[in-house]
């Protein structure tokens, strides 16, 4: 019962989208088409099928880049060969930061008739980040809702949009990991207000972020609404207030969040996030522009986006299908530059908190994931020439596998050999403890390097 999709889905397809923060771009200055169009082509590569565009507030820039990227998107799809597929976009609007309802009927008038929007049940697709005081009842902030927003819009004149929003559970009791029960009395409260709900789950470590996604997909099943769940980069803010590290493993938190999408088979995934910088759990081409997070640069996280996209294909394939063909064999890495645990003399924030659980640990290590055709051997070196280095060599058949050994300081290396061939020699491009970012063996800002290398071609 549980993979039985909505009609909406049904009909579009499963679905992968990225939230994207407005406030932020990778290849240009906000606003700019030519960057965003970079944007959407790497997304697009990996099997993302649009963005869900976060407008959260009254800065003045938030309109341009929001008209930037519709067009942007417009001109990309224009270019497309005919048997492409478009990408999507849908308006997410965030009331953290003083926006209201007015605002929501302002930017769904205004972009709900872009060629580019996303679609679902006939109905443009539009969305809000806590889009409710949950400590008022569900059916009342329904009723709020529809009053203030659905009203003027039928007033207007304009179709319905199709709701899917992203809902705290009433009283923000575990407000990142809501159980069935706090999901369905969502879905049972906001009733036909809401035509979705989206579970965003970027903070918990991923064995939470699996239970409350199962949680959320049989709530919406039961209520017959459409669900959405998330897919998330490591989260770790280094902010007054907000100073904590959830552990990945490298990649095996963005594998068991996968793997359990497989097996739930939302109607949409949604990476939460493609470009949150300040929070650090973002899965897009890292910020080339705002200078005073020019630190970004040195911290990619491409490797997660690559990792999914072969799970993303596997995920739009028929329920139960089996693992699509290996085409590019794949090794990524990943490391932390500084111990977990490190005690941050220097850091005026302290050493904030490290979340952690039997599956994931506190522990310091260089990771490695590969995607193989055939049968090959991986050599992990961490701390490589130094004495205190360790070394592990390991045997992995076809398919997807994934190994650590304990991370030295200094130089962290990896090799691929098949058959006395050399198939990957690659170097982590940052230093463990030895990091272009001042003092980051004194700062507990938890930076994760990433990286990938295609066996075929070598190192990029």
């Amino acid at each position: 019962q549980l993979v039985k999709m909505h009609p909406a889905a049904a009909e579009a397809g499963k679905l992968v989208f990225a939230h994207y923060m407005l406030c932020f771009a990778a290849f240009a200055n906000r606003g700019n088409t030519t960057g965003y169009k970079q944007e959407i082509a790497v997304a697009q590569a990996a099997g993302v099928d649009g963005f869900a565009i976060e407008y959260l507030g009254r800065d003045p820039y938030y309109l341009p880049a929001a008209v930037g990227m519709v067009q942007a998107c417009e001109e990309h799809n224009a270019a497309l060969s005919g048997s492409a597929p478009p990408f999507r976009l849908f308006v997410i609007i965030n009331f953290c930061c003083g926006l209201n309802l007015t605002d929501a009927v302002g930017l769904y008038a205004r972009f709900h008739n872009s060629s580019c929007a996303l679609q679902l049940d006939e109905r443009p697709v539009f969305s809000a980040w806590s889009a409710v005081n949950s400590r008022v009842p569900f059916p009342t902030e329904a009723a709020r809702w529809e009053a203030g927003f659905f009203s003027p819009i039928a007033t207007m004149g304009l179709p319905r949009p199709f709701f899917l929003p992203f809902i705290y559970p009433a009283n923000y009791t575990n407000g990142e990991t809501p159980t069935e029960a706090q999901q369905t009395e969502i879905v049972e409260g906001f009733g036909s207000a809401m035509d979705g709900l989206w579970y965003w789950g970027c903070a918990p470590l991923a064995d939470k972020v699996v239970n409350s996604s199962r949680a959320t997909v049989a709530a919406c099943r039961r209520g017959g609404k459409y669900v959405a769940t998330p897919v998330s980069g490591p989260y770790s803010p280094h902010t007054q207030g907000n100073n904590r590290y959830s552990t990945s493993a490298g990649g095996k938190a963005v594998i068991m969040t996968w793997t359990e999408k497989l097996m739930s088979q939302p109607d949409m995934v949604i990476f939460t996030t493609w470009n949150d910088l300040g929070e650090h759990h973002y899965v897009g081409p890292y910020n080339l522009q705002r200078n005073y997070f020019d630190e970004y640069n040195t911290f990619p996280h491409l490797a997660y986006l690559q990792l999914s996209s072969y799970f993303i294909e596997w995920y739009k394939l028929p329920t139960g299908s089996p693992p699509p063909e290996v085409r590019n064999e794949t090794l990524f890495c990943f490391y932390n530059l500084q111990p977990v645990n490190n005690t941050c003399p220097g850091d005026p924030l302290g050493p904030g908190s490290v979340n952690t659980d039997a599956e994931f640990p506190a522990e310091d290590m260089l990771y490695a994931t590969v995607l193989l055709r055939e049968a090959a051997s991986l050599v992990m070196t961490s701390g490589a020439g130094s004495p205190t280095s360790s070394e592990a060599i390991f045997s992995a058949g076809p398919g997807l596998h994934s190994f650590k050994v304990p991370r030295q300081p200094g130089l962290q290396q990896l090799k691929v050999l098949r058959g006395g061939l050399v198939l990957a020699d690659v170097q982590g491009a940052e230093l463990v403890n030895a990091s272009t970012v001042p003092a980051v063996a004194e700062v507990c800002n938890r930076q994760t390097f990433t990286g990938f290398t295609y066996l075929a071609t070598g190192a990029r």
